[in-house]
C-alpha cells in the first residue's frame, strides 16, 4: 500500500489532475497486489 501512495504522490507533483488519478489508481491497484501475493 505504501508504494500505491508514493506513486500517488509522485503523480500529484508531476501531472494534471487526471492523470494523477489514474496513476494513484493504478500504483495502489499493484502495490496492493503485489502484498496481497506476498
Amino acid at each position: 500500500m505504501a508504494d500505491g501512495k508514493v506513486v500517488g504522490a509522485v503523480g500529484v507533483i508531476g501531472s494534471k489532475p487526471d492523470q494523477d488519478h489514474a496513476v494513484a489508481e493504478a500504483g495502489a491497484g499493484a502495490g496492493a497486489g503485489e502484498f496481497t501475493s506476498t
